[in-house]
């Protein structure tokens, strides 16, 4: 599946359980680290815009715990096209290339590119969280 994956540090999540409400610093956490990240990839969509479904297509996932009490958001494509093409397979084929199409990633530049501010983000709710 075509996907930039947004997780928490195990060490970041026993903090906030000594503080509390984990769910909650924990969730708007990875949401702030989402609204920074998903503008920038709808950027690097845009060069290899055709009918603009692909890009309508990415969606921003709610904040969970995994089952193995890791929390984790996504950006991801969903649905199909008109003509009934998963927009997961195209963003799988634009990120990694096919036989016939060389790759043209979008999801790990967009997250490298971001990487800093999408911390700070965080790191602003956590320290919100700290400061209770």
């Amino acid at each position: 599946m075509a996907q930039l994956t947004f997780s928490m540090p195990k060490s970041l999540t026993d903090k906030l359980d000594k503080i509390g409400n984990t769910a909650g610093y924990a969730s708007k956490m990875l949401k702030a680290e989402q609204d920074i990240t998903y503008p920038e990839v709808i950027r690097r969509l845009e060069q290899h815009r055709e009918s603009g479904e692909l890009i309508s297509s990415i969606k921003k996932t709610t904040p969970k715990m995994d089952k193995n009490g890791v929390w984790r958001a996504q950006i991801r494509p969903s649905g199909k096209d008109y003509k009934g093409v998963s927009n997961n397979e195209k963003m799988l084929s634009l990120e990694y290339g096919t036989s016939k199409q060389v790759a043209t990633p979008v999801f790990r530049p967009a997250k490298e590119a971001t990487e800093s501010a999408a911390q700070e983000g965080a790191q602003r709710i956590f320290n919100e969280a700290v400061k209770l």
